[in-house]
């Protein structure tokens, strides 16, 4: 099972992220505190997602 990164971008924006910058590969979020940077591939692997939760307190079980 993979995410898809609209529904990333999506539950982000809805925990209040917005959008920083376009680094080299990805896509970068923050809410001024925590910085997100979400691939810029249509599907993103759990594994993938799961390493940046674990950076991030917020779950990914709302995506």
């Amino acid at each position: 099972m993979s995410y898809k990164r609209v529904k990333i971008i999506r539950a982000l924006k809805e925990y209040g992220f917005e959008f920083l910058r376009e680094g080299g590969n990805h896509t970068i979020f923050t809410n001024g505190e925590i910085t997100v940077p979400v691939g810029r591939r249509n599907e993103i692997s759990p594994k993938n997602c799961s390493q940046n939760s674990e950076r991030n307190p917020y779950s990914m079980d709302r995506i």
